[in-house]
């Protein structure tokens, strides 16, 4: 039996002695060297252990005992677990990074003159619905899993939970718009100012208009504990009503 290493470049085989205790912690040995090398994996091959058995020297197993061959399927089972990784909680961002996005490549205005969102600092000066404000802090994390894919609002790409201004009223872009981004390395940014704002956004210099909220700050959020007592603040003096469908605009029939 011979373990074998799937690689761009080569084929390495690791020999395996058999039943003894010796030939199944080289096995063992084998399977996790194999698995070390996972980084092969997320340049676009990839690598994983794979058990060859040969007719001829396969051995039989007698009564009351099994070979051990399932030890070669641990470096399978650790590299599944070991790569998975991402936000598994929805389509919102992670709970320490969250919060209403733009994706990068946003324009947005900011004392007059439209920006790139990721170009925007702490301290610079946005035009909000509340006046000029001062940037407290702009925060950036990166989507990778499929469900965390942007939502295009009027050209512009944000994060599905992003509120937009429709009739007066607070609403998640994913209920305005099912047009989905792809997952193409841009990350997503979110501006905190003082008092929660509609800031205004634009796929390119030639597109409407989108208008969005700033970041609302709640207590879920790590950036709280530099900023508590916006918390309150913010949810005292919100942007606008916040709705989750369209539909909750009308009043409930008497």
């Amino acid at each position: 039996m011979a373990i074998f290493k799937m690689d761009p470049d080569r084929i390495s085989a690791f020999p395996v002695a058999g039943k003894t205790s010796r030939g199944i912690l080289q096995g063992l040995v084998a399977g996790v060297t194999a698995f070390g090398s996972t980084a092969a994996a997320y340049a676009g091959g990839y690598v994983a252990p794979i058990v060859e058995f040969s007719p001829a020297a396969a051995p039989v197993a007698s009564v009351g005992t099994a070979p051990n061959y399932w030890l070669a399927l641990i470096p399978l089972a650790l590299l599944y677990f070991g790569t998975r990784g991402g936000n598994d909680s929805g389509s919102n961002p992670p709970q320490d990074l969250g919060g209403p996005c733009f994706c990068e490549g946003t324009l947005i205005l900011a004392d007059g003159d439209w920006v790139a969102v990721e170009t925007i600092k702490a301290g610079d000066i946005v035009t909000t619905s509340k006046g000029a404000q001062r940037v407290l802090s702009v925060g950036s994390w990166q989507p990778t899993q499929f469900r965390d894919r942007p939502i295009t609002v009027d050209g512009v790409r944000i994060s599905a939970n992003h509120g937009v201004h429709v009739d007066g009223f607070n609403v998640e872009a994913q209920a305005v718009s099912a047009k989905r981004g792809l997952i193409d390395g841009r990350s997503y940014f979110h501006i905190l100012v003082e008092d929660h704002s509609w800031l205004s956004a634009k796929g390119d210099p030639s597109g409407p208009v989108l208008v969005a909220e700033s970041l609302l700050m709640t207590k879920d959020l790590k950036l709280a504990n530099d900023f508590p007592h916006l918390v309150q603040h913010h949810a005292a003096n919100p942007v606008a009503p916040r709705l989750s469908h369209l539909d909750d605009r009308l009043p409930a029939a008497a």
